[in-house]
């Protein structure tokens, strides 16, 4: 430690300010007193430093988010009026402390997940990684950290205001929601008309990705229940099934829902109130640039039927997806058994409750491509080819059962047999 005494503050303040990220500078500042003392001289421009260069895009909206989800006990119950606005961490009014560093560094890395695929669904269906430029990074992330408040807030009462509703937990549903969306009205007051259109496309994405899930969770898609939601969407639950995806691990959650989203309910409201045209709240066509600015390919064009489908053509890339886009039940409309016997195999492997892993999709698309020939039909199908869903369901319909017969006769799959009643 004697050392460390020695080192003049100057030195010790660039080694703080180049500390990879957050959770290094925590374990640093905590370890030694002299780093400590160091850090304290200038805490905002030590963490400004490095929070731009690691957090980068959204940091003042991530460092309100995790201000809140680190504070239930003195922004009781907790109610979002106690919350500090976004400007509030422009200054040194707010303390980074070690739990705070580890709330901020989650949470931006949920959002670096949700990134790359919203980037890959939205942007460029090329790149598993996000290719969203500057301005459209920042306009994600800071939409991003900006809706998770809300359902952060909804799921924890914040809403709810402390002594309207002693026993709020035993509210009526109505008026749990009509809360809710007062609040959240309350909340994205302030924001732009463009931000509000941030919101509500951060909100799609995320719908759009629930969608995926319940079609991808055992490939089979979701009941049509009938169920209102209260809250907005989970960032954090939709990020941890992407990052499980491939073991099968999904959300468990099996409802379609009827209500729409209270956050775009919310947001909904005020735009009609500053005189927006209905058409442009409720189409989202009349807003596709909200966040995304250009896309990749928008014009390319399906390989088999010349259908210009851009950023929802299937390739080398994101054919992982069909496992959420074309459902159990969907596949099996497409197909023509030789007997009720390879019926209910198909069931089985589809359903995921044969005796068997289900191969990939990516494999299966492509390993059906190279059948050209042989006893499949006369078309050529390139791993090279970019092509619709509707097309893709062709090759279902044309190869699949070859495919099987042949992976069958190979010995490379032996399929049990189930009650169909799952799918059915």
């Amino acid at each position: 430690m004697a050392s460390l005494n020695r080192v003049p503050p100057d030195v010790i303040h660039e080694i703080l300010i180049n500390l990879p990220d957050t959770a290094d500078l925590g374990a640093t500042i905590h370890a030694s007193k002299t780093f400590y003392k160091v850090f304290r001289a200038h805490p905002q421009l030590i963490t400004d430093t490095i929070l731009n260069r690691v957090v980068g895009a959204g940091l003042l909206q991530v460092a309100r988010l995790a201000f809140y989800a680190l504070h239930p006990a003195r922004i009781h119950i907790p109610q979002v009026d106690n919350l500090p606005t976004e400007d509030a961490f422009r200054s040194t009014g707010w303390s980074l402390n070690r739990d705070m560093m580890s709330a901020i560094n989650a949470r931006t890395d949920v959002a670096q997940t949700l990134q790359d695929w919203y980037s890959l669904r939205r942007k460029d269906r090329t790149s598993l990684q996000s290719q969203l430029d500057a301005q459209e990074l920042a306009r994600f992330r800071r939409a991003l950290y900006r809706y998770w408040l809300l359902f952060d807030a909804a799921m924890h009462n914040g809403f709810i205001r402390q002594g309207e509703h002693a026993n709020h937990q035993h509210l009526d549903a109505t008026v749990t929601l009509s809360m809710n969306i007062a609040g959240i009205t309350a909340l994205l007051n302030p924001l732009s008309n463009q931000e509000l259109f941030e919101i509500m496309d951060i909100s799609a994405f995320l719908r759009d990705l629930e969608d995926w899930d319940l079609c991808a969770a055992g490939n089979i898609a979701p009941r049509q229940v009938r169920w209102f939601r209260f809250t907005p969407s989970d960032p954090m639950s939709l990020a941890e099934m992407l990052r499980e995806h491939g073991t099968n691990s999904f959300t468990s959650m099996r409802y379609k829902y009827l209500a729409n989203d209270p956050a775009v309910t919310a947001t909904q409201s005020i735009l009609r109130k500053r005189g927006v045209s209905e058409e442009r709240i409720l189409d989202p066509n009349a807003h596709p640039d909200a966040i995304v600015r250009t896309v990749c390919g928008q014009d390319d064009q399906c390989s088999r039927c010349g259908v210009v489908y851009g950023v929802n053509l299937l390739g080398s890339t994101n054919m992982h997806l069909l496992s959420g886009i074309v459902a159990a039940r969907e596949r099996l409309r497409l197909l023509t058994f030789i007997d009720d016997l390879e019926f209910k195999e198909m069931v089985g492997y589809f359903g995921g409750i044969a005796n068997i892993e289900p191969v990939p999709d990516e494999i299966v698309v492509y390993d059906m491509m190279k059948l050209d020939g042989a006893d499949a039909d006369l078309e050529h199908w390139s791993r090279d080819g970019w092509y619709c869903v509707e097309c893709i369901k062709h090759l279902f319909r044309q190869r699949f059962m070859l495919w099987w017969r042949s992976m069958k006769h190979q010995g490379d799959l032996k399929p049990d047999v189930r009650d169909e009643a799952s799918l059915l």
